[in-house]
């Protein structure tokens, strides 16, 4: 059993940015993606309204950039799917194919 305060599933803009964040605070996290980290974003052939890039940038190339940033700051990723949730009244039971994971929220 692997434990964390939190558990993110998927690992596309939102779940990275949720790490990141989480990480920076010091509460430990797990980011659970079944495929690349980036999610959708890396098929977006041009993303036009992200913050920072007025010009556009293609998804595939943000995507790089926001998992650089998520694996310098030490955000640990694990290459899964979840296959069910669990509540056991204090806490969650995320499993995997290879791993179970607990978290708090």
């Amino acid at each position: 059993m692997i434990y964390r305060t939190v558990g993110i599933i998927g690992a596309g803009p939102s779940g990275i940015t949720a790490g990141i964040q989480l990480t920076r605070y010091g509460i430990s996290a797990v980011l659970i993606e079944g495929k690349c980290p980036g999610g959708l974003l890396r098929n977006a052939n041009w993303v036009e309204n992200y913050p920072g890039y007025p010009g556009g940038i293609s998804g595939e190339e943000l995507a790089e950039l926001m998992t650089r940033q998520m694996e310098q700051i030490g955000v640990e990723v694990f290459a899964d799917t979840v296959q069910l949730i669990e509540w056991n009244g204090t806490e969650f039971i995320l499993s995997t194919k290879l791993h179970k994971f607990t978290a708090l929220s």
